[in-house]
């Protein structure tokens, strides 16, 4: 399993420079969903974004998805909230 399935790759530090072991299971991850989703659908682009930025500036890929998560997790709770 990679740190992207089980979470421990958003336990980034803000500030703290990833492993290379980290990026590595990152980019495996990206590299795996992007070989899942045909390009041309909306998802694929994100995808290739998202490894562009792992490669450019590791440390703000892993200190934007910390924000990522969070808005997602904020987003699902209140979807929660309304269907309730």
């Amino acid at each position: 399993m990679s740190d992207f399935e089980s979470g421990r790759a958003f336990e980034a530090i803000p500030g703290m420079e990833p492993s290379q072991d980290e990026v590595l299971d990152e980019l495996t991850a990206l590299d795996q969903l992007t070989a899942m989703n045909p390009e041309g659908l909306p998802i694929y682009q994100v995808l290739v974004d998202r490894r562009e930025a792992l490669l450019t500036n590791p440390q703000k890929y892993f200190e934007d998805s910390l924000v990522i998560m969070a808005e997602a997790g904020h987003a699902i709770d209140e979807k929660n909230k309304e269907e309730e």
